[in-house]
């Protein structure tokens, strides 16, 4: 609708209403029954308006106002750290693994809330929760991996571990907190690269792969530690990664395959060990479309 119409009209169920712009009412027009509205103004999370309130945001007061015992949510954790296990992990349960929710408005919050959208942005979605996947199993198999894959690797200017995401469904999500991505997965959603576990670096391109799950619309993305290494471009008949050709080095094959070598934004994987689910990202699309 043009800016400039003064009115408009629709119909809810069989009766016919009408907005009028300039005394901003709407109107049954068959009772002639009339209620006031107003513009809602663009979106902003409460996240983003945080900086402008004076009194703060409240939090449920069923969360814990404090943090869970040895998580340190002050921290980044997408930087480096030197303990074997992430500083923001909490430790405190006996389960296979646990799903432990950030606090909004830390600091570890702020980190992976401002990463998840710089490419998907908060005008078009909203994040309704983001959970550390704390599963001590996988993170030992992970973190050896990486040992090993630094001991063997040569100089690069490339990085060894990159911060990439997965969109999923809510059920397949479950089942890589408990068990990690793997070749369960390999092809669902395509074989480009070959039959591996893709990963990207932007969440508006994983947002693609991430089902609506019903009825309350919300969708599953992971921020997923990815031990890229050596990358070659990727074939889709590859169910593993090609050897290295190459008469300065042992025999050996490259780690991950990509989308394109010199510009790469998708890599894909075939070894488990090779990537960590980290966090969990829960989040709804926002609408234009208003309940009355």
């Amino acid at each position: 609708m043009s800016e400039k119409e003064p009115e408009c009209s629709y119909f809810i169920g069989s009766q016919e209403h009408k907005l009028d712009f300039t005394s901003m009412v709407q109107i049954n027009v068959t009772t002639r029954f009339y209620r006031e509205v107003r513009c809602r103004p663009v979106y902003r999370s409460p996240h983003s308006m945080k900086p402008y309130l004076k009194t703060g945001i409240q939090s449920n007061p069923a969360e814990p106002v404090s943090d869970p015992p040895g998580a340190d949510f002050s921290v980044d954790p997408l930087k480096e750290f030197r303990s074997w296990y992430p500083p923001v992990w909490r430790l405190a349960s006996e389960q296979d693994f646990s799903l432990v929710e950030l606090p909004a408005g830390t600091a570890t919050y702020r980190s992976v809330h401002n990463f998840f959208h710089e490419s998907l942005p908060e005008t078009e979605v909203d994040i309704i929760s983001i959970q550390q996947v704390e599963n001590v199993l996988h993170w030992d198999k992970y973190q050896r991996h990486k040992a090993h894959m630094q001991k063997h690797q040569e100089v690069s200017t490339e990085p060894l571990e990159r911060q990439l995401f997965h969109g999923t469904n809510k059920e397949a999500s479950e089942e890589i907190c408990r068990t990690n991505f793997g070749p369960r997965i390999a092809g669902l959603n395509g074989t480009s690269c070959g039959f591996g576990s893709y990963f990207s670096i932007s969440a508006s391109y994983s947002n693609t792969y991430s089902a609506i799950a019903r009825p309350n619309g919300v969708r599953h993305m992971f921020l997923v530690k990815v031990l890229v290494g050596n990358v070659t471009q990727g074939m889709p008949n590859y169910r593993r990664p090609p050897p290295i050709k190459s008469k300065t080095r042992p025999i050996g094959r490259y780690d991950t395959c990509v989308d394109d070598v010199k510009n790469p934004t998708m890599f894909v994987v075939f070894d488990s060990c090779q990537c960590y689910p980290y966090y969990l990202i829960k989040y709804k699309e926002l609408t234009d479309e208003i309940e009355i």
